[in-house]
């Protein structure tokens, strides 16, 4: 994310407005994708790699949590 320096002021562009439908369909969709990734059991348990999470968020989604 671009920032400017102003007045020893740090000045963050606004974020983009979503209403709470979208960002619980974009929610349900991450959440889909993590779903289907392969996954290892570990004493009875289900799991997915931390790697394969993170290549599903991909920085698109890190821009959009800064």
């Amino acid at each position: 994310m671009t920032k400017k320096l102003v007045d020893g002021l740090d000045i963050y562009p606004a974020k983009k407005s979503t209403t709470k439908a979208q960002r619980a369909i974009t929610r349900s969709e991450i959440l889909d994708e993590i779903w289907s990734a392969d996954k290892h059991t570990h004493n009875g348990h289900w799991y997915v790699r931390l790697s394969d999470v993170a290549r599903i968020l991909g920085d698109e989604h890190a821009k959009q949590e800064r």
